[in-house]
């Protein structure tokens, strides 16, 4: 094999090197997970997929998919958090309890007993981080993917209370970016060492939270019932904050230089540099909830329909019908997955993003309300009677 001469060698290495430092610079203002230095994006770590929130996935899956896992869970709930997905265990909300799944023999590594509902667990592929609420006190709590061995827990400043109707101010789905658990409960939003749990700063709102944050780009998004804020990731100083209707929802979707967000009954696209409103879609007044970005689309469900916007324009492109539930989708690739129907007669089905048109369906009687996610090359979904079921690529 002919050697490379050495002036060849060392610009081969100092591209690599320059490649790897601005991952490890660009990913966490991505949301891009790193453990180690190694990639593991393609694993569903977070409510969300990614500390953006978009819900897509790179991978595209090829149809038909065929049934490849299911695992009967220990006192899983039916109205749980969608599940997480990292080196090969999945971390699976139960009562009063969460629950790791080695997803290759169905095993339970370990469980870890919470008060509390609506774990929503993230994972940065060594440690879990999770929230807690019960009694008019929340938790964070941090531990070893391993073992389940707690490292840390943090108690926030107030949660939500009988005196504002139980509305707004819950402890918020982690989102882990860089260094940082980026976590909102009452009116504050937090930064924690994700090692230690100390605050690294903490930013005071001025309403009760109502939807978790979202990063990009080194900046933070979230809502409480009056504003939309964004927040440098780095120092906790506020950028800019917008008037916003009050909208219970999940969380802002963050793409490119551009801020998805539920306000009121409308959903609004914001500039992400200085908030500057680019559009806006009330579609007919109807509730709407920012769902994933992909493909130049923002996908939107609303009661009865996935609806895709032009994400430069807030045009509706196409609108996905469905007369009864539909959950929030997992993209992957050109296919969004969803769960769809009405109670017994629902399916997992998979939307091409382009054209809306259904290109895959599996009918799955009893599916748990909780949106699927991706892993690898398996969509992952779970049932009312407590199984996590596992559907991949044939191919």
């Amino acid at each position: 094999m002919p050697r490379l001469p050495r002036r060849t060698l060392v610009g081969l290495l100092a591209l690599i090197m320059a490649l790897i430092a601005a991952y490890i610079t660009l990913g966490p203002r991505y949301g891009l997970p790193l453990v180690g230095g190694a990639d593991v994006s393609g694993e569903w770590m977070m409510e969300g997929y990614n500390g953006a929130r978009t819900r897509a996935v790179a991978s595209d899956l090829a149809l038909p998919l065929q049934a490849s896992n299911e695992i009967a869970l220990k006192g899983a709930v039916a109205d749980g958090s969608p599940v997480a997905v990292a080196r090969g265990i999945a971390l699976v909300e139960a009562e009063r309890t969460l629950r790791a799944v080695d997803l290759r023999n169905g095993r339970e590594r370990w469980s870890f007993p919470v008060s509390g509902t609506y774990l929503s667990p993230a994972t940065d592929g060594e440690t879990v981080f999770l929230k807690a609420e019960s009694a008019n006190r929340g938790q964070v709590f941090a531990l070893d993917l391993e073992s389940g061995a707690q490292q840390w827990a943090f108690t926030p400043k107030r949660v939500s209370s009988a005196d504002q109707g139980f509305v707004g101010g819950h402890v918020t789905s982690p989102a882990v970016s860089g260094d940082a658990v980026l976590v909102a409960s009452g009116k504050e939003l937090y930064a924690l060492n994700k090692r230690t749990g100390e605050p690294l700063w903490e930013l005071s709102m001025t309403e009760w939270v109502t939807a978790a944050p979202a990063v990009g780009k080194g900046r933070i998004y979230l809502a409480d019932s009056k504003f939309i804020y964004a927040v440098d990731e780095r120092t906790g100083k506020l950028a800019w904050k917008k008037p916003a209707a009050f909208s219970l929802y999940f969380a802002p979707i963050v793409a490119d230089d551009t801020v998805f967000i539920r306000d009121g009954k409308k959903i609004v696209a914001l500039a992400s540099p200085d908030g500057k409103k680019l559009w806006e879609n009330p579609v007919g007044g109807e509730s709407l909830i920012p769902g994933a970005v992909s493909d130049g689309r923002l996908l939107v469900v609303t009661t009865g329909a996935l609806l895709a916007l032009d994400i430069r324009t807030g045009q509706e492109v196409w609108r996905y019908s469905q007369p009864n539930y539909i959950s929030l989708p997992a993209v992957a690739g050109t296919k969004a997955f969803l769960l769809a129907g009405a109670t017994g007669q629902t399916t997992l089905t998979a939307v091409d993003v382009e054209s809306g048109k259904a290109s895959w369906s599996q009918r799955i009687p009893e599916l748990a309300p909780a949106a699927p996610v991706v892993a690898g090359e398996t969509v992952y979904v779970g049932t009312n009677d407590g199984r996590l079921l596992g559907y991949s690529s044939s191919s």
